[in-house]
């Protein structure tokens, strides 16, 4: 990593500065609306938080976490650090656990700052979310019955 460090080449200007700043703030704005973000203790967190894309078979690249909350909905969060973009359906007893829901990109990623995170995706059919390389994406799920609203 050194190396990087000293290249003045990579150093950032004020574009790639406040990019960083303006997607922070998106994350602030995705904390801030979300609920399920905001559990009051530990035991409601142990319950509620699941990863997923663990054990020897794992993409070490690629970290992948559910909150899950009430009426089927839940937070799913993919942290694709690889210099590609990374694909991964979660699965509970080999079954697609979000297959069949609505589920999409968060809505402060898909109207915010980082045109990079609004090319994540997930396929309904397969349960399976696409998320580009190096790249935080936040999808809100809802089962495919919970029709009250965005």
């Amino acid at each position: 990593m050194a190396p990087f460090l000293r290249d003045p080449s990579l150093e950032p200007g004020f574009t790639e500065i406040d990019q960083a700043r303006r997607n922070f703030a998106d994350f602030l704005a995705i904390r801030r609306s979300t609920q399920l973000l905001k559990l009051g203790s530990a035991p409601e967190i142990f319950g509620r938080l699941k990863f997923y894309n663990t054990g020897p078979a794992q993409n070490p690249a690629l970290i992948v976490m559910t909150i899950t909350g009430e009426r089927g909905r839940a937070l799913v969060v993919l942290i694709n650090a690889d210099k590609v973009a990374a694909s991964f359906a979660p699965q509970t007893a080999g079954r697609a656990v979000f297959a069949g829901t609505r589920t999409r990109l968060h809505a402060v990623q898909r109207r915010g700052a980082d045109p990079v995170v609004r090319s994540s995706t997930f396929d309904t059919g397969t349960g399976t979310f696409v998320v580009p390389a190096r790249t935080a994406a936040v999808f809100e799920v809802r089962k495919v019955d919970d029709d009250d609203g965005d």
